[in-house]
């Protein structure tokens, strides 16, 4: 995971991802009662970040990624975009806020994430278009040790 993302996704905009009318198309799904789970991996294609701060990592920096979303046999099954704000940058930990978009057939769902939690990253969902429209629900981040990818798992509840 380069810097940026590093620091994108560390700080929580989980980016980020979701099928498309069927989910068949995605890394896969939950078929138990309840949330439905969808699971994808994060490969990020590019990312930047404005340095308006002190130097470095610092609050008031901008960050945005765009990355691929995959399937398990990494094919593509869609997208996201995410942008962020730092707010503060401390030795330990950093905090933000950001949103994003996860684009996928279908239809697309947006996030907001802020703050740091680098065990537990989870942005909130905060609505849908096409099958999405009206999503609500959760989407958590797991780094992967040694790859620049992320596990990404979409609860929606409605």
């Amino acid at each position: 995971m380069n810097t940026i993302q590093h620091a994108g996704w560390k700080l929580g905009l989980a980016a980020i991802a979701l099928a498309a009318g069927t989910v068949s198309v995605v890394a896969s799904a939950d078929a138990s009662p309840g949330p439905r789970r969808l699971h994808f991996i994060e490969h990020e294609v590019t990312s930047d970040m404005i340095d308006n701060g002190a130097p470095d990592f610092s609050a008031g920096d901008v960050f945005t990624i765009h990355s691929n979303m995959l399937d398990d046999a990494h094919r593509s099954v869609g997208r996201a975009d995410i942008y962020g704000v730092v707010t503060e940058a401390l030795p330990d930990e950093q905090s933000f806020a950001g949103t994003g978009m996860l684009h996928l057939p279908g239809g697309s769902i947006s996030f907001a994430s802020g703050g740091f939690e680098p065990e537990h990253i989870l942005a909130a969902i905060t609505g849908g278009t096409g099958v999405y429209r009206g999503a609500s629900g959760e989407i958590a981040v797991k780094e992967t040790d040694g790859s620049p990818d992320a596990l990404i798992t979409v609860i929606l509840t409605n």
